[in-house]
């Protein structure tokens, strides 16, 4: 009824490989990976605001009447101004000079977001390394109380044995076999709930490995006698965990939004050059093609009557609390303030 043999397709698994496979199987992980990989693209986009920007305006137009005034001479010519015809290209490059602190608060900010999106893969590593430990563990203890069940079921069997030639040779009575049967019952039972406790290990363990849901797995580690001992975590250890790198890192993604928010109160100064051709362009009344070239300084500075920048930057800086409360609060539960 509990025995289980081994069949070809049997799956012989050590931890350490269990672990790895439940690495490359986990789906967590993956998504912390793609989410990691995206951080560092914003970043690098952050980062580009820096360079100038080079843009291209280009138009065609036709029109069916233009304005036009008379040539001051008694029956003088009707001169029409542009051309019913125009096209027009305009090439812009433009490098900013001053934003307040605008770049480098947004660098900062995708510069902390991918710090904790790396930080949140090693933690989803760690964890799915613990999870496979612990059912790759649970199967273990489910082989060995299963196993235990069932050399004391051969056991029982003995005794029952023994019981029934006792009893038909007159040295046992109806109450011992009753009571034999009874206990046989209770093994048979126990078994039953052995093996659905290991089936529930095997699949438990399964999930995490991304294996069809079977109980076919033979665990090839042996089992170690625990440490007499147990070195406890250090300080560093403690500080160092990667959900705490997270935290610190969204700590200060937060300080960066609040800089931001911060820098919003600043005006915006940007350099520019400028090439213009088309036709008719400048000129109105030649109605050629012709260019010029420009340079400029551009100041942009707005303000929300209603007080968007102030709200924006005390949400801001509650944020950055929650953040610094958050890591005050782990690091208080370590033992380490």
């Amino acid at each position: 009824m509990i025995s289980a043999p081994l069949h070809a397709e049997d799956m012989k698994l050590t931890l350490d490989q269990a672990i790895a496979q439940a690495l490359e199987h986990s789906y967590t992980i993956k998504s912390a990976a793609h989410d990691s990989a995206g951080a560092r693209q914003q970043l690098k986009s952050a980062q580009a605001d820096r360079f100038p920007t080079l843009s291209l305006d280009a138009v065609s137009f036709a029109v069916n009447k233009l304005q036009s005034f008379n040539v001051p001479i008694p029956g003088g010519p009707s001169i029409e101004l542009g051309s019913k015809k125009t096209y027009q290209a305009d090439f812009k490059l433009s490098v900013p000079l001053f934003t307040g602190g605008k770049i480098s608060g947004n660098i900062g900010r995708y510069r902390a977001a991918t710090d904790a999106a790396h930080a949140n893969v090693e933690t989803r590593r760690l964890e799915t390394g613990y999870q496979t430990r612990r059912a790759y563990l649970g199967l273990m203890l489910a082989d060995v109380t299963l196993k235990s069940v069932q050399a004391s079921q051969k056991r029982l069997d003995i005794i029952k044995t023994d019981i029934q030639n006792l009893f038909d040779n007159g040295l046992a009575d109806s109450t011992d076999i009753l009571e034999t049967d009874l206990a046989y019952q209770k093994i048979l039972l126990q078994a039953d709930y052995q093996n659905t406790a290991r089936t529930n290990a095997a699949a438990a363990l399964n999930k995490l490995l991304g294996n069809p849901e079977s109980d076919n797995i033979v665990l090839s580690e042996p089992l170690h006698d625990p440490p007499a001992t147990v070195a406890p975590m250090t300080s560093d250890e403690k500080i160092n965990r990667p959900e705490l790198e997270a935290l610190r890192a969204n700590k200060d993604a937060a300080q960066n939004v609040s800089r931001l928010a911060t820098a919003d109160y600043f005006p915006n100064l940007s350099a520019y050059g400028g090439y213009s051709v088309g036709k008719p362009n400048k000129d109105l009344f030649n109605k050629t093609w012709n260019d010029y070239f420009s340079v400029g300084l551009a100041l942009n500075w707005s303000f929300n009557l209603g007080g968007k920048k102030l709200h924006n930057k005390s949400a801001a800086d509650q944020t950055v609390v929650l953040f610094a409360l958050a890591i005050f609060i782990i690091f208080a539960g370590t033992g380490t303030l």
